[in-house]
């Protein structure tokens, strides 16, 4: 199994950029990008950097054989998939149907006019 690190690392090769042009090119620096292909754990701000510059970056494959998460949001099971927590959802539930339905509201007053 290749580590997120050695992935990270093919990936950048694959984009034909150094570990520096790639850090300049998520606007991250040169150091972090090291760091990360190195073997450190990546932060939640680098992998949004790369998700911004790469949307189609595929987590499940970089981080499905390597998770470290100390509040056990997310795991990995047998058949090597990511899956985060359905209990991470929970509290969000109400808000957003709340959210869901004030917006519906105005959009029916938009069109009663």
């Amino acid at each position: 199994m290749k580590t997120f690190s050695e992935k990270l690392t093919t990936f950048i090769m694959s984009q034909g950029m150094t570990k520096k042009e790639f850090g300049e090119h998520i606007k991250s620096d040169r150091q972090a990008v090291l760091n990360y292909t190195n073997g450190r754990t990546p932060s939640i701000k680098f992998i949004y950097q790369i998700l911004d510059k790469y949307p189609d970056f595929d987590l499940n494959y970089y981080l499905k054989d390597w998770i470290d998460s100390p509040q056990k949001l997310v795991k990995v099971d047998n058949f090597n998939s990511v899956h985060e927590s359905s209990s991470n959802y929970k509290d969000q539930k109400e808000d957003i149907l709340k959210e869901i339905k004030a917006l519906n509201e105005k959009v029916l007053l938009l069109l009663e006019k």
